[in-house]
């Protein structure tokens, strides 16, 4: 390059002179030329903030102007090999002497130098202080960086144009920044972080107006490494404090205590039936898709109604700003994602997924007990038409069948379509946002000879509005609508009935303070079913944050909730119209405390719920009592390459009838939970983790002399005297390997699952309340998945 000519005019010089001396002519001699530049790109892996990298070859150039041989004197890699290859790549004329071509050593210099700065800014917190915040991810061009202890940040690189700048700010709000970037100028940002309290962070950023209590957080590496998440990050969800085990992996939410449907889940705010497909296996949005997820035992603000025990918000991720292409398969399923950009500033993304388990493990089983393991597909599609509006679609179909012992046999179905459209903006600047959507869902539970409700369908729409704390100021607050508007169906048999069905709920709160904050909310549950009385239920909730110091939280929050009995309850019987809300008191307190490598978190919880409904042993339907407390403590210790989270809790769900009778446990009562997991990192991208899971037997409530094993289609034995089914507990393990290339990245890794072999009977939850398919179930044997997962564009080659 620049030093090309010197070297070789410099070498010939020297030949001519020996020539001279030595009493002969010298030669005619043409050095070869590069007939264009070399390509010398900066490796993507190599901090550009170091020194450019000189390397030094010999070159042999045939005849043809070919460069045959390149040997490096002085270089370090991956500099030298890069230098080879571009030499080799390269184009050159011919050496002549006296007009005929020859083959010459060519000594080369040639240096690598980073690209040039194009953007570089400032991260700090607005208010008091101004506080640099360090360690912080910024992304702007489809690169990435870290902020260093000052806050400081710097891009390389970055093609001329409109770009975006976001950040990964746990605990704070940080609204996406756009710019532009001109050819050969240096943009400096400062970027302001508006404070929302203490916050621990979790997969990607959080913008909430305030702290929500108890919020459980794991980072992205993390998740990645545990076993049985198969690479999905909502899957780390069931192993964080607050919730309990599922009966067979089935995928719904048990959280303190509480029923599948007494958990909330909610995507781009909005209520959706299910996060897990059934057997657990993965979530039902493609893991490309996340961008972050807050798990609230306990329910969490205003913002949230239509639970008793817990919420799951997760939001979509905007596409990457440069083309991007997953494709992945393991044991369990397949799957493919893409996405591209859409004009100067939208993006648009897809991706599909099916499972096969059954088609593989059906030679290896006997009968049709393959029929027993869970089947699904997915699809999800996201267009954003610039930074303030985007649209998101996805559905999926699951079903699942299983045999009891009289021979009898259930299927279970659950499907959904679904549309949302959102839009953000200000109104005196103050945030606001708007989701309307369309919805279609559809549950199915047949059992042979049943001539009880078995189906349920809903079709409709609705719309969340809401005005957003921007977390200024020592007061803020919000509020908004959260509004749905559907048809529902029930079939039993050969009987079906129908009634339109509106639930416009408002919501608001009140925020006192910033670092030690007080929220006041109020949330307004309404269900208005056909020609049925309207129901109607005020919840009131109040939550308060201390900081202790830089890694100590007090926490307490208490409130009412309420959400609406089961569809199939309400419209079924005759009884169904009378029903009111469910309706629940409770509160928790929890403690946070961090010193060195370890965190801890504690919580006490206790929740009575005054009507809860559900089908009495008389086969009526009517709302009895329910009590939930319980007492958790969870650890995370961080030490070098070693990640480990622990959790134990004790926990006691009852249910009574009246308040004349005893109080009994519940179908998902598990007094002791205990959960750990470790991963380390073996470097060179390798990393090893386990998980040990260990549950109390869930209770029964009746003697049951033998249960089928839904694998084996065989009778298994139960001890009659125990009033609970066998504990659970397994091992999972996983080795994982990620492999980085010039233009893409392949992870691969083998997870096995019960590694012991250890299976219990359990009950099946089948979605609907109080259903209990007569007949428990076992879970999978040993089961060995390996999986692989390619991406080329987008991040494929961030390590």
């Amino acid at each position: 390059m620049l030093f090309l000519a010197a070297f070789l005019s410099t070498a010939l010089t020297a030949r001519a002179q020996e020539a001279t001396a030595e009493g002969e002519a010298p030669l005619a001699t043409v050095p070869p030329r590069f007939l264009a530049p070399l390509l010398l790109n900066w490796p993507a892996d190599v901090d550009p903030a170091r020194p450019p990298a000189t390397v030094e070859l010999d070159l042999l150039v045939d005849e043809r102007g070919v460069v045959v041989s390149a040997v490096v004197i002085r270089g370090e890699p991956p500099f030298g090999d890069l230098a080879v290859a571009a030499s080799f790549a390269a184009t050159l004329t011919a050496a002549m002497e006296d007009g005929v071509a020859v083959a010459v050593h060519v000594p080369l210099t040639v240096t690598f130098t980073p690209p040039p700065v194009c953007l570089e800014g400032t991260l700090r917190l607005a208010g008091g202080g101004a506080a640099a915040l360090a360690g912080v991810t910024v992304r702007a061009g489809g690169q990435s960086t870290t902020t260093d202890l000052e806050g400081r940040f710097v891009f390389r690189g970055i093609a001329p144009g409109p770009l975006r700048l976001e950040a990964d700010v746990p605990g704070v709000r940080l609204d996406p920044v756009e710019t532009t970037l001109a050819e050969g100028e240096v943009v400096s940002v400062t970027l302001w972080a508006q404070p929302t309290g203490l916050d621990p962070g979790i997969v990607g950023t959080y913008s909430r107006g305030r702290a929500e209590i108890a919020r459980r957080s794991l980072d992205a590496a993390e998740l990645r490494a545990m076993p049985g998440s198969l690479g999905d990050p909502l899957r780390a969800v069931v192993n964080l404090p607050g919730t309990t085990r599922s009966p067979l992996e089935t995928g719904w939410l048990l959280v303190r205590g509480g029923e599948p449907r007494d958990t909330a889940v909610y995507v781009d705010g909005v209520r959706v039936p299910l996060v897990y497909h059934l057997g657990g296996y993965t979530s039902v949005l493609h893991p490309a898709f996340i961008e972050r997820v807050d798990f609230l035992p306990g329910g969490g603000g205003a913002r949230y109604g239509r639970s008793l025990a817990g919420t799951v918000d997760v939001v979509t991720r905007r596409p990457a700003a440069k083309p991007e292409v997953r494709v992945g398969a393991n044991l369990v399923f397949a799957g493919v994602y893409g996405s591209t950009p859409l004009g100067k500033s939208g993006a648009f993304a897809a991706s599909a997924r099916r499972s096969y388990l059954d088609a593989v493990l059906a030679p290896l089983l006997p009968g049709g007990a393959a029929d027993s393991i869970p089947r699904f597909w997915d699809w999800q599609a996201r267009a954003d038409f610039g930074p303030d509006q985007g649209a998101y679609g996805f559905g999926y179909a699951d079903s699942l069948a299983l045999a009891a012992e009289d021979g009898a046999s259930a299927t279970l179905e659950l499907a959904t379509e679904r549309l949302h459209y959102t839009r953000r903006g200000e109104i005196a600047g103050r945030p606001y946002r708007v989701t309307p959507f369309l919805a279609w869902e559809h549950l199915r539970f047949d059992v042979d000879d049943w001539s009880q409700v078995s189906r349920r369908e809903h079709w409709g729409g609705g719309l969340r509005a809401e005005l957003e704390d921007d977390g200024l100021g020592p007061v803020g607050g919000s509020a908004g609508v959260d509004a749905e508007v559907f048809y529902a169906t029930i079939r039993s048999n050969e009987l079906q009935r129908g009634e339109p069905v509106a639930m416009p709920d408002a919501y608001g709160d009140l925020r006192i303070g910033q670092d030690t904050q007080l929220v006041v909310g109020l949330r307004l549950d309404t269900m208005l079913v056909g020609d049925q009385p309207t129901r109607l239920g005020l919840s009131p909730r109040v939550s308060v944050r201390h900081p202790l110091g830089p890694r100590a939280a007090l926490e307490a929050e208490a409130g009412v909730r309420h959400e609406p009995p089961p569809w199939e309850l309400v419209l079924g019987p005759p009884e169904g119209a009378t029903l009111e809300l469910d309706e629940s008191f409770g509160g928790s307190v929890t403690g946070e405390w961090g010193a060195g490598p370890v965190d801890l978190t504690g919580d006490l919880y206790a929740r009575y719920s005054s009507r809860l409904t559900g089908i009495e042993e008389d086969g009526t339907v009517d709302q009895g009592e329910g009590l939930a407390f319980g007492a958790e403590v969870s650890a995370k210790v961080t030490v070098a390459r070693f990640t480990g989270l622990g959790r134990v809790a004790l926990s006691s769900s009852q249910r009574r009838e009246d308040n004349d009778v005893a109080w009994l446990p519940s179908p998902y009562d598990q007094p002791v939970t205990i959960g750990l997991v470790g991963s380390y990192d073996l470097g060179r991208f390798w990393t090893a983790s386990g998980r040990f899971r260990y549950a109390s037997g869930f209770y029964v409530g009746s003697d049951r002399l033998s249960v089928v094993d839904a694998l084996t289609l065989e009778n298994v034995g139960v001890d009659p005297v125990r009033n609970r089914v066998e504990d659970y507990h397994t091992l999972d393990v996983k080795l994982a390997k990620r492999f980085v290339f010039r233009t893409w990245r392949l992870d691969a890794w083998l997870d096995v699952q019960n590694v012991y072999n250890h299976r219990v009977p359990e009950p099946v939850v089948t979605g609907f309340s109080d259903v209990v398919f007569d007949g428990l179930g076992f879970g999978f044997m040993t089961l060995p998945i390996f999986g692989v997962e390619g991406q080329w564009g987008g991040d494929a080659r961030r390590p």
